[in-house]
């Protein structure tokens, strides 16, 4: 069988790189892919699927190369002692998102279920290839063994892994003494010791000659080398990258604490500012309920005062009415005497008239009589003025009244005037007491936005500190990635220089494995001329004896 090198894309590191390329198994994908395109199995048969690492460079394998071969992984993807704490996630979605994304049920079969369970879906002598990779325990090991043994052709090959000393957790795993103890027994193996080992176990001397004698061992020790090379230049600088991260994290939690205490200063002065602005609240709701409460008071005070000044004035009124009343009736008596004044005059006129009139005629008959009657009319003449200066006396008294009443109405409305001016002083009094509670509130509310403003401006003025800080770390954050980018090209340059030095080892081996080969050839040539010559002299000897 010739035995080709390959150089295979494993698509599953496109989807779960941490979980398969960082596999303790991943430094044997090479050799089970090579495997798989030289050898072409039928049926493969892995006992303990995990994550995919194995079984995905089997279906690469398949895939790329388009072979006949049938892939089966068996687990429960529940995990063991030693992959417990790797279970923390979902293990079999993960495995089914790699499988669906990449290779399908055409090229993996899955068997979800127990080692035991999974035997009776296979005849004997039916697996060409059969991968144990499950639990680690030495009993464990040895029952699937024994239980598979009989499934595998007789001229098949079963693979162990984690069968290297390499302690997990302070102890070496069972698979390791057991493959030791079957090595003992079986003298057709072959085994890698790196990447925790992975022992192959040949079912007949054929098909380990035939192995043995195809491939250089050395070739991939030489891949796992500067795989391991590799990882660890990764892991020296996914540590230089923690290191950086726990700088950034550091110096991200010191900022945080300044903020905070910037945050804790702020929000005690916020709350000595709402407990202010609170008492400030307080104080104004006081002075607008004092205020009210005076408003109120000289609404009242007013309405009583409208009130007081409504009777005043009703009793004025009615004073006036009364005195107008008085006046109608004084009018009606005034008019009342002069009526019977004019009837008395107009009596007296006309019976001066008849005596006028009678005079004549009588003046003989009463000659004697007339200054009787002269003297008579001279007394009635005077009679008259009495009763008209007693009249005059009474118009005089009933004009004094009037005047008296009138100085009386002027002076009740001189006493409204007054007592109108005295509320309008207060009214004014009160308006003034009114605009310098105003004038208080607004300066109170005045200061109030002023002590705001000045909060604003503190805040202002701390939040440009934290902002000038943050630039300060920014800028000392990015002098030391470009300190690190200088020293990562440095090293890349000597990676770089060192690639080159390994390209030229691997060239000077093949050289070696070249001339190993040729040495070989020549080894095999005379070891052919050697065994003609020995049957010649046989034959001569026989001819000899004959």
């Amino acid at each position: 069988m010739k035995w080709n090198y390959y150089s295979p894309e494993f698509e599953c590191d496109k989807i779960n790189v941490d979980l398969l390329r960082y596999s303790p198994w991943s430094g044997h994908r090479n050799f089970i892919y090579d495997l798989m395109a030289n050898w072409k199995p039928h049926t493969v048969v892995e006992l303990g699927s995990y994550y995919g690492c194995s079984a995905f460079a089997i279906a690469q394998a398949i895939k790329d190369f388009q072979l006949l071969s049938v892939f089966y992984g068996v687990d429960t993807w529940r995990g063991d002692d030693f992959t417990q704490t790797d279970y923390q996630q979902d293990a079999y979605h993960d495995f089914c998102k790699v499988k669906d994304a990449c290779y399908s049920d055409k090229y993996v079969k899955m068997l979800r279920m127990t080692f035991d369970e999974a035997v009776s879906h296979f005849r004997d002598e039916t697996i060409d290839l059969l991968h144990i990779d499950g639990s680690h325990h030495y009993e464990d090991v040895q029952h699937d063994f024994v239980t598979w043994k009989n499934k595998v052709k007789k001229d098949g090959i079963i693979l162990f892994h984690d069968i290297s000393p390499d302690k997990i957790d302070g102890q070496t795993m069972g698979s390791c003494q057991f493959w030791r103890e079957l090595t003992e027994e079986n003298p057709y193996h072959l085994q890698f010791d790196f990447s925790m080992g992975l022992g192959i176990l040949f079912l007949c001397e054929e098909t380990y000659e035939e192995f043995k004698n195809s491939y250089v061992p050395v070739h991939y020790q030489a891949l796992n080398n500067t795989y391991d090379v590799e990882l660890k230049d990764e892991m020296r600088k996914a540590h230089f990258k923690l290191l950086d991260a726990d700088f950034y994290i550091s110096s991200l939690k010191e900022q945080i604490e300044i903020k905070d205490t910037h945050l804790r200063r702020y929000e005690k002065s916020t709350q000595e500012k709402d407990l202010y602005i609170s008492r400030l609240e307080n104080a104004v709701e006081q002075v607008r309920e004092d205020y009210q409460r005076t408003i109120d008071g000289k609404d009242n005070y007013i309405a009583n005062l409208e009130a007081k000044n409504k009777d005043i004035e009703g009793a004025y009124l009615e004073i006036v009415a009364q005195k107008d009343a008085d006046i109608e009736e004084l009018k009606h008596e005034k008019k009342r005497i002069q009526e019977d004044y004019q009837k008395t005059i107009d009596g007296k006129n006309n019976y001066i008239s008849e005596l006028e009139l009678g005079q004549q005629s009588v003046k003989d008959a009463y000659a004697d009589t007339i200054l009787e009657k002269d003297a008579y009319i001279k007394k009635l003449e005077t009679d008259v003025k009495c009763i008209q200066g007693d009249y005059q006396k009474t118009i005089d008294g009933k004009n004094s009244y009037i005047l008296k009443l009138e100085r009386e109405k002027e002076n009740t409305e001189n006493a409204h005037a007054a007592e109108t001016q005295k509320k309008n002083t207060y009214i004014k009094q009160l308006e003034s007491t009114v605009e310098r509670v105003e004038e208080g509130y607004r300066k109170t509310l005045q200061e109030k936005d002023d002590y705001i403003s000045n909060l604003e401006l503190e805040r202002a003025k701390l939040k440009d500190m934290y902002d000038k800080v943050i630039s300060q770390k920014d800028e000392y954050i990015n002098q030391i990635k470009s300190d690190l980018s200088d020293i990562q090209s440095a090293y890349d340059d000597m990676q770089k220089e060192h690639e080159e030095r390994i390209l030229e080892s691997d060239l000077r081996l093949q050289q070696l494995e070249a001339e190993k080969a040729s040495l070989c050839n020549t080894i095999d040539s005379l070891q052919q001329k050697y065994q003609k010559t020995i049957e010649y002299k046989v034959f001569k000897i026989l001819l000899r004896k004959k």
